[in-house]
């Protein structure tokens, strides 16, 4: 089985679980929700340095963005002037969406294979002369058991949600260095704050992203790279065999979030460099991903690090 058959694979133990992990899941989000949503309050960790940065002429590198959150994010960045790179395996998917985006850059990439992450960053370099921002959004879900998990697809799992990660991380941190600055935000899940029944091999390997990151940050900081992390709710994409994506499976008491929220989110971590977003579960709040500011900057509030800030 090659890594392309991995989401198909995953999708078929998506549709066999059925209803009762969805309600699992439900049940495991429900220890938290009550914390999350309360007068919809939403948790800000320390943040990058000054005010929103524009994105205007922005070259920003998307992975995962044939559909879904990473297509949205590639959307809005072209929306907002900034120059998207897609990166996906899908390249008929990726070259419709380059020439509905006139100023996006497709190059379609495997990112399971290192030396095609490398190769991605080298034609970015070679059309663009730098890199600003890096979106590691790619991956794949995998819901069953943790004794229904088979060891060899779980591998192939792990080589695009974490060494995936990591290998465009380190493609592009040199670049990002050289220029003295630069924007990476890794999208993790809000499973890992959970321990659900029937999805702890996925939070599993979404919980190294997060490891990843907080370690990354630390060693990039020195060089002017701020490292974010995006940790979405369910989100209504083709992911996990699409079972959000018409509202319908959403476990009670959650709301399934649109791409397009969370692609919101993401921008404002690529424009403020804050160190971690922890979108809330339930519905939708249209101001949230908005705030432009960072704690420090010029006429911003004096925020302390891990406050809940009501109405943010």
């Amino acid at each position: 089985m090659n890594s392309n058959q991995v989401q198909d694979q995953v999708q078929g133990r998506v549709q066999s679980q059925g209803q009762d992990q969805v309600q699992d899941l439900g049940r495991a989000q429900g220890q938290v929700q009550v914390q999350d949503q309360v007068q919809g309050r939403v948790q800000v960790q320390s943040q990058g340095q000054g005010q929103g940065q524009d994105l205007t002429g922005r070259v920003v590198i998307v992975t995962g963005a044939s559909s879904g959150i990473g297509e949205a994010t590639a959307r809005l960045l072209h929306r907002a002037g900034a120059l998207p790179v897609l990166a996906a395996r899908r390249a008929d998917r990726l070259t419709a969406l380059g020439a509905e985006l006139d100023t996006a850059f497709p190059v379609p990439t495997d990112m399971t294979d290192p030396a095609q992450v490398r190769s991605l960053v080298e034609l970015t370099v070679r059309r663009y002369g730098r890199i600003d921002g890096l979106v590691n959004n790619a991956g794949a879900s995998f819901h069953c058991r943790l004794e229904e998990v088979d060891p060899v697809a779980y591998a192939r799992l792990l080589d695009l949600n974490v060494i995936g990660v990591l290998s465009a991380i380190q493609a592009t941190a040199p670049v990002m260095r050289s220029q003295g600055e630069g924007r990476i935000v890794n999208v993790s899940s809000g499973t890992t704050v959970l321990a659900p029944p029937g999805v702890g091999a996925y939070a599993a390997s979404k919980s190294a992203v997060n490891m990843l990151s907080a370690v990354a940050r630390k060693e990039l900081a020195d060089d002017g790279i701020d490292v974010s992390l995006v940790l979405p709710s369910i989100t209504a994409t083709e992911f996990g065999g699409g079972m959000f994506r018409d509202g319908g499976n959403a476990p009670p008491g959650l709301v399934a979030h649109t791409p397009e929220y969370v692609a919101r989110v993401i921008l404002r971590a690529l424009r403020t460099g804050e160190e971690r977003i922890d979108i809330p579960h339930g519905p939708e709040q249209p101001e949230f991903p908005r705030s432009p500011w960072a704690p420090g900057a010029p006429g911003a509030p004096q925020v302390p690090e891990a406050l809940e800030v009501p109405g943010t």
